[in-house]
């Protein structure tokens, strides 16, 4: 019987839930030469959706936030700006709250001065309509072409 239960243990082990281990959002970055702005795109999978980034995080839900770390040659240029997000009801967190379905964009205007590779990293939560993933932190690299 115990070597059962130890068989059990080590499939779990090894096989992880399928919902909590998908990755449900895709990041891609690209750098506007015209606006001078870092372009971060998030694809979302279907039937999820990607917290805003003005939520206040008193009322459940992780914001998305983005975190640039200090590098030499790159200059923020004001805060980070999402496109419009969907603003409703979340039935998740009993609060009217800010999302993405779908797709996201966001922008953060930059200075550059002999940078090649920027480095960030984004903190974001998802959810659909009955279950919420842990916050998730993704490490980009945004390369940037003469």
């Amino acid at each position: 019987m115990r070597y059962i239960f130890l068989f059990q243990f080590i499939l779990v082990l090894c096989f992880p839930s399928k919902t909590w281990s998908q990755n449900k959002v895709k990041w891609e970055t690209r750098y506007d030469i015209k606006s001078s702005e870092i372009v971060v795109f998030a694809k979302i999978d279907k039937s999820w959706h990607l917290y805003s980034i003005n939520n206040s995080a008193d009322l459940g839900p992780v914001p998305t936030q983005f975190y640039f770390p200090k590098q030499k040659g790159l200059k923020l240029q004001g805060k980070i700006q999402e496109q419009k997000p969907v603003v409703a009801f979340d039935s998740n967190f009993g609060a009217t709250l800010g999302y993405h379905e779908m797709a996201a964009e966001f922008r953060q205007k930059v200075k550059l001065r002999k940078i090649k590779n920027i480095q960030f990293t984004v903190t974001y939560m998802v959810c659909d309509d009955s279950q919420c993933l842990p916050p998730t932190e993704v490490n980009l690299t945004l390369q940037i072409k003469d």
